[in-house]
Formats: C-alpha cells, structure tokens, sequence
C-alpha cells in the first residue's frame, strides 16, 4: 500500500484534551516508573492510559442509546474497512447542516452512498480541534439528513464535528442508534482529501461490553 495515499483522519488521544460534559471521564496518559531489565541493562518504560469510550475519534454502535444492540466487540469486521463518500459543506458556528446543502454538494461531486458505505461531512471544524470553542460552538446535523442517512441504510455517518445534535434539539439519536448505522466522530483531514470517494479503515479497540471506541482511521485515496 502506498503511504503516499494514506490520509489520516483521526485525532490523537492526550492527556487534558477537551471532552464532551462532566459525565464523561477525561483522557490521562501517564508515564510509569521506568523498570530495569532483569539483566540490569537498559530499561522498560510504559504509560497508563484511562479514557471514556467516546474519547478522541471513535466509532459508537447502537448500544450507546440500547442495551440489546451490539457492541463494538460484535460488529463484524466488514463494516470497518468500506467505501466512503467525501462531501464538502461550508459552516458557521452552531449552524446545523441541512439535507438540502448535502444534497446539493452530491450533485455537483457525481457520488452518492450507497447501502452499507460509509458518508463523511466534511466542514473544516477539525481546525479547532481541542481548541476552547471546539465542543460548545460545534455545528451539527438536522433531522432529515440524518433520517436520510438512515433510509439509505448507510453503513456509517461521520464528519469532523464533535457533536452531532449539541442542543439535542434535533433529537434523532434515538432512531439513528436503533439501526445499524456506527457514527465515527469527531474526524480530522477530510477537507484535504481532495477526493469525493475513496477507501475508509476504522479500527477501533475489540472491547467487549463497550458501546464505542476510540479507532485509528485513515482513507486510501487511490
């Protein structure tokens, strides 16, 4: 595979990165004392690291909102490596996108998703990634376009906002996670793939009883 064609769009896990609300655990990366090897030669140097699930970019299944919906451990391989649609959106802060403006940036790149590929939202919000207003100016998504989401059974829904419906005002999540579509937020990148589709990997951490997971994620440009 040709690095060259690799483009990251996750964010790194650190410590005191910004996190969603005070129920949420903060993301500590700390140093263990450094250990000697048994020969006395040199040493072993480790960190501990604690965070919430939905921590950094992560994919979150329907068991973030339903019990009896399959966890991060269960989802089958297949459906994190999948073709994906790159559609580009201009924002303002709080501004919730609507279906209308995704559709209208489809037509002009020629893609659409189809069931089971994943389509990523791409507004440029990353440059304020872990920045103060990061979370509590983060634009967000309007019911029909995620309903439209749902209807077209797309695999999964992600972009480089942090929070999809801030206000709750929108209201969604509960249809959204009682289908099979994973969410993978907040990304990085996505306005410089230059690309409307290319190939998504997103490996997140096989935790079994976890509703979500941080992941590394990448697209394969050609």
């Amino acid at each position: 595979m040709n690095s060259d064609k690799l483009l990251e769009v996750s964010g790194p896990l650190e410590t005191g990165m910004r996190y969603y609300d005070w129920f949420y655990p903060p993301v500590v990366v700390e140093e263990l004392e450094p250990m000697a090897w048994k020969d006395g030669k040199g040493k072993t140097y480790g960190q501990k690291v604690s965070f919430g699930c939905q921590s950094g970019t992560y994919l979150a299944t329907g068991a973030h909102a339903y019990k009896d919906r399959p966890n991060i451990s269960e989802v089958p391989l297949e459906r994190f490596i999948v073709d994906a649609v790159i559609v580009r959106v201009e924002v303002a802060p709080r501004e919730y996108i609507t279906l209308e403006k995704v559709e209208d940036a489809l037509m002009e790149s020629g893609e659409m998703p189809s069931e089971d590929e994943a389509l990523l939202i791409a507004t440029g919000w990353d440059r304020y990634w872990n920045k103060e207003n990061y979370i509590s100016q983060s634009p967000g998504l309007k019911y029909e376009l995620v309903r439209w989401a749902i209807d077209r059974k797309v695999g999964i829904l992600g972009s480089d906002i942090p929070s999809f419906d801030r206000d709750g005002r929108e209201n969604f999540f509960p249809e959204f996670f009682a289908t099979d579509t994973l969410l993978l937020a907040p990304l990085v990148n996505l306005t410089s793939a230059g690309v409307s589709r290319a190939r998504l990997t997103a490996l997140p951490l096989k935790i079994a009883k976890s509703c979500a997971s941080p992941c590394r994620a990448f697209l394969e440009l050609g």
